[in-house]
């Protein structure tokens, strides 16, 4: 970001500040970036104001050494206090009069500065600590100098001991530094008194950076047992955040000396179930743990888990919760419990993770992207997430409580919040909560004397007339001295409708408080929840929460008028409620959980837009209809499914959408949706129904997408792929025929995508399929014919799934994955296609007593690059007479594939890399061509076989020929006579005058080797 002219000047400054002794050194950046408001302060200072700060700083101290300075290329926010918009100066008030003093205190206040701290000496105040905002900051020093108010002006210098961890990944380790954990342990290491929960995937518990912090309390929940092993690794990673050994000349330094108890909830794929989180969550509380720590969750509530959770909220244990990495608004469980902080996650930079949860159930922020730590093994990666977010934070509270042990649960989550560096939006933002964690201030600073905090709450967003509304809060007495006659109000649209007196309340201790409403009219209310300062408190911010409250009888919304953003409306609203969005572009990643509709006023203009990661639209409910919006740039990452619009459940609407440059469209994960008129373009995937059934699919138009549309189903049964979607459905402008119970027809030569299931006699000839998941599909179709088809750039050119006694014959199919595959079939003959340019040639699944014969396999060099592939019980197969040309396999045969045979007694396959010779000149090597130890080829052909006239493959058209396509003539596949060797010639599916007359003008050629 391009420096402004306030910057530089503060730069200037401070390149000037004093140089210590040995021990002392400037510190690293601080946290809170001046950057963000570079512009801001540029627009506020003129080139004259920034040199008049400089010199009256300068003419205030006159022991700055500048040369010093100038070679340590110090930075104003190395040096001095900094607090996002504002500095700390300290002002020298040693001698002035009580008066002064007042007027000082004054003149602070007015200057819309703090009084932050005192410096006495002797039993007098020596000097004042004062944070002044930066527009008011040369105002301030001219009046204070002025009028005789101070000795001297000079900014808070922040200091540094010259400890630094002798763990070798230290260098490796932003995180610590960025929370400034490395001033924290200038103050304490943590207190090994402390127990901390991992309840995760379980701990390493042997390596070496861990081993000596943890203490044998856990439990593996997974296999039931009191070995809680790490086999996935993300627990150990976390646990050595937390408390990996610190200067212990090796590994890295975790934040806080304390110890590690792992309960075991993730299995080796880092999934679990809620049954055991809340077995290890109380087990853990048992086992007297003071900290759980959670890094992981769900879209989903548990009601299990949250009782857990309260159970462990009752004992006083403090529980830190990732606050998930959807890139959403919506609540992620149990980080979304009002008993748990919810940390984000930042990156190197101070900004938010692009992957982070956000919204206004956060509490704080921590770092999260590329943290090292410890892995299996006594290894050590980087990892990203919150679940890196959640153990730093994890790591500071330890660190509070070490340094303040009579502290409450409560009052220790107060501190963090409030030592926390307060970075976006001013007091609470929705990607840093209430800022981001700063362990050095945590440990720092004393609790207050007297401050009473309105900690959380829980209120209604919507409400109908006359209903009765509860407004729950929770008053924590965050300092150190009792209360007596707390004053709670609520108050709506500024007015007291209620108060409730709390008589006493003991230093640390919280209560809960209730408040009553029933609005009578519609509207939108501010409601207000407030507790009256007590005498000697100055940080009054804290109390007071106020939220905005809808009261309708319609359960339509409106976005933005009724709530900012969809996904917060969608939080707030109940099922069964209608969302209007009007035109704009919402960057946004939304979640949907309940039963609603959301609609957009115009799909040219109504634009959610994923800004380029994870999906845009997710639906977890039944019967959510989303129409009406444009609906753009998702992610990129196959792996993680970004989509436009991915629907997870069942009965829902997706409708009059224009959904374009996502990676999947619309991705269907569940059955019986309909998806009517929708644009879907410039997609890695348009449409794809991944074990999905029982759509409807209409006037869907998918366009210049890499896969049009996609039935990705890998075998399965018919009802797997029963869906109804007819052709007013189109790819590339072009139909989609998807026939289900068809017999004795013929595809339009017009298809742009052919289905065929369960059917019969079907002809499918001389088209061009490209652009799709299959080119074609066959599921449980019989006696059917595929002939002269040009199937190109598909995942699977065509593919037969429990389809039996087909041809497929002279077809092209080349730049697909697959070329073709049978799966679970048998019986077909696959004869004289080519396929080229793939990763597989020919594939055969579960598939056996299939003919493949006179096929040319040519450069399938793409990953695998496999021209025949026999897998998983593939057997009793014949090749013979095909071609296998510069392939990187030629054949791979794998799982109990057996008894193929690759040669008919007399001819086999060409071979392209046979190394044999033909001594005897017949056309047929001399030696076998070794597949593996069960399949040879041992009649390899010297040359290409190419002659499809030649019926009985006797290396010549002779009359044999011409007796076998009269034996068959006018016959079709249902015929007794159908010999489908005999049908090379258009129309396919007959045997007619055309098929003779071309192998009677082939008559007496010879297969010349």
């Amino acid at each position: 970001m391009k420096k402004t002219a306030f910057m530089i000047m503060l730069q200037l400054l401070l390149i000037s500040v004093f140089t210590f002794a040995v021990n002392i050194q400037p510190i690293k950046t601080e946290t809170i970036r001046w950057a963000r408001n570079y512009d801001t302060v540029a627009d506020s200072h003129t080139h004259t104001e920034l040199m008049n700060i400089s010199q009256l700083l300068f003419s205030q101290i006159d022991n700055w050494n500048l040369n010093t300075m100038r070679v340590l290329g110090a930075k104003w926010e190395d040096i001095m206090s900094v607090n996002h918009d504002s500095g700390e100066l300290i002002i020298g008030v040693d001698g002035i009069s009580s008066d002064s003093y007042s007027e000082l205190i004054e003149l602070i206040r007015s200057s819309g500065g703090e009084l932050v701290n005192r410096v006495s000496m002797r039993g007098r105040i020596s000097a004042v600590v004062a944070d002044i905002p930066q527009l008011e900051m040369s105002t301030f020093v001219m009046k204070a100098h002025a009028a005789g108010l101070s000795r001297y002006v000079e900014p808070n210098v922040r200091l540094k001991a010259d400890f630094i961890p002798n763990d070798p990944g230290w260098q490796m380790q932003w995180g610590p530094p960025a929370i400034e954990a490395d001033f924290a342990w200038n103050t304490t290491v943590g207190d090994s008194s402390i127990i901390v929960a991992v309840i995760d995937s379980g701990i390493d518990l042997n390596h070496e950076d861990l081993d000596a912090n943890i203490v044998p309390l856990g439990f593996d929940w997974v296999n039931n047992d009191t070995n809680p092993w790490d086999d996935y690794g993300h627990g150990t990673h976390c646990a050595g955040i937390i408390a990996a050994m610190l200067n212990n000349s090796f590994g890295i330094a975790g934040l806080a000396q304390v110890r590690l108890m792992a309960e075991k909830v993730l299995n080796q794929r880092g999934e679990g179930s809620a049954d055991d989180v809340a077995n290890a969550i109380v087990h853990a509380v048992d086992q007297g743990a003071d900290i759980l720590s959670m890094s992981l969750g769900s879209l989903v509530e548990s009601t299990i888990i949250h009782a857990a959770i309260k159970y462990a909220d009752e004992q006083g244990v403090l529980i830190i919760g990732s606050a998930g990495n959807d890139a959403s608004e919506w609540y992620h469980w149990p980080a979304s419990y009002k008993e748990v902080i919810a940390v984000t996650a930042t990156s190197e930079s101070d900004d938010p993770a692009e992957f982070t949860n956000h919204g206004d159930w956060v509490e704080v922020a921590a770092p999260g992207v590329n943290i090292y730590s410890t892995w299996l093994g006594d290894e050590y990666k980087s990892l990203s997430g919150t679940s890196m977010s959640a153990p730093h934070v994890t790591g500071v509270v330890a660190l509070i409580w070490s340094q303040f042990p009579n502290m409450t649960r409560d009052q220790v989550r107060a501190q963090l919040r409030y030592t926390a560096d307060d970075l976006g939006d001013p007091t609470f933002d929705e990607y840093y909560g209430y800022g981001l964690i700063n362990a050095r201030r945590a440990v720092e600073q004393d609790p207050p004397v007297h401050d009473v905090v309105l900690l959380h709450w829980k209120a209604p967003y919507v409400l109908k007339p006359f209903d009765t509304a509860i407004f729950n809060s929770t008053l924590l007495n965050f300092g150190t001295a009792n209360e007596d006659n707390l004053t709670v109000q609520l108050l709506v649209n500024g007015t007291v409708e209620a108060s409730k007196l709390v008589n006493n309340l003991t230093g640390g201790a919280s209560i809960m408080t209730s408040h009553l409403w029933s609005p009578i009219a519609e509207g939108t209310y501010n409601v207000t929840i407030q507790v009256i300062p007590v005498n000697g408190e100055t940080a009054t911010q804290n109390n007071v929460l106020s939220e905005n409250l809808i009261v309708r009888i319609s359960k339509t919304f409106e976005v933005p008028n009724d709530f900012p953003r969809i996904q917060n409306a969608i939080n707030k609203v109940d099922n069964g409620s209608t969302i209007q969005v009007e035109p704009g572009t919402y960057y946004e990643h939304i979640i949907v959980p309940k039963s609603m509709t959301i609609h957009g006023e115009n799909s040219n203009t109504t634009i959610i837009d994923g800004s380029g990661i994870k999906s845009v639209i997710k639906i977890f409910a039944n019967n959510v209809s989303i129409n009406g919006f444009t609906i753009q740039n998702s992610g990129s990452k196959p792996l993680h499914g970004d989509s436009g619009i991915v629907l997870y459940s069942l009965h829902n609407n997706i409708s009059s959408n224009i959904i374009w440059d996502n990676y999947y469209g619309i991705r269907l994960l569940s059955k019986q949706n309909t998806i009517v008129g929708n644009i879907v373009a410039n997609s890695a995937r348009g449409i794809s129904l991944e074990g999905s059934n029982e759509n409807i699919l209409r006037d869907n138009h998918m366009i210049g997408n890499t896969r049009n549309l996609d039935i990705d189903f890998h075998g399965g049964t018919l009802s797997d792929y029963m869906n109804d979607i007819d052709d007013s459905n189109t790819v590339d402008g072009k139909p989609v025929y998807y026939w289900v119970n068809q017999h004795n027809k013929s595809i339009p030569s017009d298809a742009g995508y052919v289905a065929i299931l369960n059917s019969t006699q079907i002809i499918v000839k001389d088209l061009n399929l490209s652009n799709n998941g299959q080119g074609l599909l066959f599921v449980s179709t019989t006696n059917s014919t595929v002939a002269n088809v040009q199937a190109f750039d598909n995942s699977i050119g065509i593919y037969m799934v429990k389809s039996d006694d087909n041809t497929i014959h002279n077809c092209m199919v080349t730049d697909n994955l697959v070329g073709i595959w049978l799966s679970y079939c048998s019986g077909n003959i696959v004869e004289a296609n080519t396929a080229s340019k793939g990763m597989l040639g020919i594939a055969l699944y579960e598939s056996s007593y299939n003919s493949i014969l006179g096929n040319t396999l040519l450069n399938n060099t793409l990953l695998l690059g496999i021209g025949f592939s026999l897998e998983s019980n593939s057997n009793c197969n014949s090749f013979f007479r095909n071609n296998l040309i510069s392939n990187s396999i030629q054949v791979n045969i794998i799982y109990n594939s057996v008894n193929n045979t690759f040669d008919n007694g007399y001819e086999g396959n060409y071979w392209s890399n046979y190394v044999g010779l033909d001594s005897d000149g017949d056309g047929i090597g001399d030696s076998p061509y070794a597949i593996d130890e069960n399949n040879t080829d041992n009649y390899p052909l010297m040359n290409l076989y190419w002659n499809p006239a030649d019926i009985n493959h006797n290396l010549k058209v002779d009359i044999y020929d011409v007796v076998l396509a009269c034996n068959a003539y006018s016959s079709t596949p249902s015929d007794p006579h159908w010999n489908p060797h005999c049908d090379i010639a258009e129309p396919y599916g007959f045997i007619d005058i055309y098929d003779v007359v071309m192998i009677c003008s082939s008559y007496g050629e010879e297969y010349l080797p």
